[in-house]
């Protein structure tokens, strides 16, 4: 595994805390180490629908602006009382997925700790994925202008409309009558996911202080995503953020299981490694570390426990 951490001073020393909860992450999902479930493959009941011990679930649906898409948004809060300075929220992508690969083991560590406000947000179809939604929603528009669409024809290019939705009406419902630390807000995706985590970071650093990218699919577009890195380091407000990246090694040693494809096929190896080294070479937060012995579907669990363990072992600042 090579890990790659900031030369700066994190508060509270984030990055260790990543290193530090990693193996035990890995071990927390070695249960759910087989490949990513399918995508249109049934969602059934979910610790939202069981029920929780530490956690309490709400769920409401937001339509998209040319409402053509709805989006199911589960909210879960702690059950117990919140800090003085609020509570820290954490937006997960693929939200279906993500409310799916959670339990009460995982929650009551939540709990234990620095207990996280977990906003799923997801598409309200009875799948883990909407594939079509996903790849409009989670891709950066083309900057010469151009439609965009990835390898497999599907619409795309539609992420600076969806972060607007997040933020404008996701994120105030969400969090209405709930007491947060505005200071202390995540964003978490995987694969195409990751890929809007990572362009959220880039193109709008002000609206998440903390980002975490797993698997980030920097692929898309011929990795025309990493164009926006000589804008971001002008802006002021990335030294605010913190940004954390973690690679799955499975599709690093070999081809991708799918057919192979132009736009798949379009960087070369050591592209994410580069881009992180020239972040931390500008004194951005950055973390990136490599699972070798993780696909990138079984990624998806392993992440997700690793980003909600590391923070609720954060201490508040």
């Amino acid at each position: 595994m090579r890990t790659a951490t900031s030369s700066n001073a994190a508060p509270p020393s984030r990055a260790r805390v990543f290193a530090a909860t990693l193996m035990a992450c890995v071990a927390l999902t070695a249960a759910n180490a087989e490949a990513q479930p399918r995508p249109q493959e049934p969602l059934g009941p979910t610790i939202a629908d069981r029920g929780s011990a530490t956690y309490a679930f709400r769920t409401f649906v937001v339509t998209s602006e040319d409402g053509l898409r709805r989006y199911k948004v589960q909210v879960a809060e702690p059950r117990k009382p919140a800090p003085a300075k609020g509570r820290q929220v954490v937006y997960l992508l693929d939200g279906n997925a993500a409310v799916a690969a959670l339990d009460e083991a995982l929650l009551a560590t939540l709990a234990a700790g620095d207990a996280p406000v977990l906003v799923a947000i997801g598409y309200d179809v009875d799948t883990r994925f909407d594939i079509m939604a996903r790849a409009l929603d989670y891709t950066p528009p083309r900057m010469d202008g151009k439609p965009a669409a990835d390898d497999m024809s599907r619409p795309g290019g539609g992420a600076d409309v969806f972060l607007r939705l997040i933020e404008h009406r996701i994120m105030p419902q969400a969090e209405a009558g709930l007491r947060v630390d505005p200071d202390r807000r995540t964003l978490w995706g995987h694969s195409y996911g990751g890929l809007l985590t990572l362009y959220a970071a880039l193109a709008r650093p002000g609206v998440f202080q903390h980002y975490a990218a797993a698997d980030p699919s920097l692929w898309w577009n011929a990795g025309e995503v990493l164009n926006r890195e000589t804008a971001f380091l002008q802006d002021p407000r990335r030294k605010t953020l913190s940004l954390d990246i973690v690679a799955g090694g499975g599709q690093r040693r070999g081809p991708d299981q799918r057919a192979p494809t132009p736009m798949r096929g379009s960087l070369p190896p050591g592209t994410l490694e580069a881009f992180v080294g020239r972040l931390q070479a500008a004194g951005v937060d950055v973390t990136f570390q490599e699972l070798p012995d993780q696909s990138h579907g079984a990624l998806f669990r392993t992440a997700l426990v690793r980003t909600l363990t590391a923070l609720s072992e954060t201490p508040a600042p």
